[in-house]
């Protein structure tokens, strides 16, 4: 499996999606931007062991894809992230920095147990309720990371 390879896969789709009406949702069940932002990366990494299995496997998903005319079903489309996406992400995750939802999920878990535990002690009340000031910033913090993620087109999440 080579890089111009999986370039055209990645072309033929964009054309494919291009020529149809209802791309939002067709693009949300293949996970469309996630697979763009992985495959974009294995293109432009060096050659190494473990990238030239995910791009088979990123290639496998493509011919997928093609094989099912764009048709996946809510739990086909579910399966298929964590076959075939997940794997790809988790380990640009671990070595090009990218994001996903997940992180935010754990800055607003983290706000709220903070939050939680100062209530006691914390002098942000107002009008005699106590205000989240660790979630509002986690959270905050949480979105501007995903953000500046998606647009460098280091991002990947379910439906995206």
């Amino acid at each position: 499996m080579n890089e111009e390879t999986l370039i055209a896969q990645k072309n033929k789709l964009i054309n494919l999606l291009n020529e149809m009406d209802d791309a939002n949702s067709i693009k949300k069940s293949i996970h469309f931007y996630s697979l763009l932002n992985i495959t974009d990366m294995l293109t432009n990494m060096k050659n190494k062991k473990r990238p030239k299995e995910l791009r088979q496997q990123i290639f496998d998903y493509y011919e997928l894809i093609f094989n099912k005319n764009l048709e996946f079903n809510k739990f086909e489309s579910i399966e298929n992230y964590t076959k075939f996406i997940f794997p790809s992400g988790k380990y640009m995750i671990y070595n090009y920095g990218f994001k996903s939802t997940h992180g935010l999920y754990n800055f607003i878990i983290l706000g709220v147990i903070l939050d939680i535990i100062l209530v006691g002690w914390s002098e942000f009340w107002l009008f005699g309720y106590p205000i989240p000031i660790f979630t509002c910033i986690l959270i905050f913090l949480g979105l501007y990371r995903r953000y500046h993620a998606k647009k460098k087109k280091k991002y990947f999440a379910g439906n995206y």
